[in-house]
């Protein structure tokens, strides 16, 4: 026969003080529970990324393809120049999270692209190499919304940047010739410039945490970096002679970086 459950009898045995028992237990356990999971939200991290980055290097492709098709109309059939505006990134950050809803960081930032095209006859040969590229220190503040998903935790964040850019170009040309009726090779084009500078930067950022366990996970970022540099100074040698100037092409940095990482929770 099933026993029934006696309602009046628990009713009984729930005396006002063991009531009160009861709910100060609860909200102590409540309590902690709440205090263990914020704890949980807090503390230093530290991450390291890679990833693409594609950028608004529009006019130094440009330059370069009026480079080739300059020497085209010499008779120096040059291939054409790769673009130099997708490159690699690497990045390596620290960041430390007061609160459930805010956290700080402190990331590293390198990318650099490097191009080169060639041509070699008996008659003439030609070398030319390009590169670009930047080494960012990025300050940044990320809320993180109380509103995620139960497989990642999602955040926005935006950052000032010291971005510090660079880029070179190279050239080397030979061409047979006659001395004294005596053929010889002689250089045509002698000329190496490496271009400089400094600026600050803004950057916007969405990002997510996917947790593999209590002290790693995986991060997924996109971030768009504002860096418009204009021009750029540069120390130029050409056939041994040193000398500045100043870039006839304006230099923009801006653009989107797209990268995945892991990460250590300290």
């Amino acid at each position: 026969m099933r026993r029934r459950f006696n309602t009046r009898l628990c009713a009984s045995r729930l005396t006002p003080g063991r009531a009160l028992l009861t709910a100060l237990f609860l909200f102590l356990t409540s309590d902690s529970l709440a205090r263990r999971a914020c704890a949980q939200d807090q503390g230093w991290s530290l991450t390291a990324s890679a990833g693409y980055a594609l950028l608004s290097l529009d006019e130094i492709d440009r330059d370069n393809n009026a480079d080739v098709q300059g020497w085209n109309r010499l008779g120096v059939p040059v291939d054409a120049f790769e673009s130099v505006r997708p490159s690699p990134f690497f990045a390596i950050g620290v960041r430390y999270r007061p609160s459930r809803e805010f956290a700080f960081s402190l990331t590293g930032f390198y990318n650099t692209k490097k191009v080169s095209t060639s041509y070699s006859s008996p008659a003439t040969t030609l070398s030319m190499t390009r590169s670009v590229g930047s080494t960012d220190i990025s300050l940044g503040i990320a809320y993180i919304p109380p509103a995620q998903l139960y497989f990642l935790k999602w955040y926005i964040q935006v950052d000032a940047t010291l971005v510090l850019a660079r880029a070179t170009a190279e050239a080397y040309a030979t061409q047979l010739v006659k001395i004294d009726g005596v053929p010889a090779i002689a250089p045509t084009v002698e000329t190496s410039a490496r271009y400089k500078k400094s600026r600050l930067g803004v950057g916007l950022s969405v990002g997510a945490d996917v947790p593999l366990s209590r002290l790693v996970f995986l991060r997924f970022e996109g971030r768009y970096r504002f860096a418009q540099f204009g021009t750029l100074d540069a120390d130029v040698t050409r056939f041994g002679d040193r000398f500045t100037e100043t870039s006839t092409i304006e230099f923009n940095y801006s653009g989107f970086l797209l990268g995945a990482g892991i990460g250590f929770t300290l």
